[in-house]
């Protein structure tokens, strides 16, 4: 049972580490390409950690989360 319980905390931290990677992907590149990051608008799919910059897509590409469940972040 403790099993369980530590690999899904790993899971959960993995999870958490993928989203950060992601949202620092999206960061860099606004910025090399000289846009104010204060101005750009993210959002994450709360399902599957999909960035989206600018608006959510249609559906999530990954996991079709629809987008009024997207979060601004």
């Amino acid at each position: 049972m403790e099993s369980q319980a530590n690999r899904r905390h790993l899971a959960s931290a993995i999870n958490d580490e993928t989203v950060q990677a992601k949202l620092c992907a999206v960061a860099l590149a606004t910025v090399t390409q000289g846009k104010d990051f204060d101005d750009t608008k993210l959002f994450l799919c709360p399902a599957c950690g999909y960035i989206e910059p600018d608006q959510p897509p249609a559906t999530c590409p990954v996991c079709a989360t629809r987008p009024e469940e997207f979060v601004q972040v």
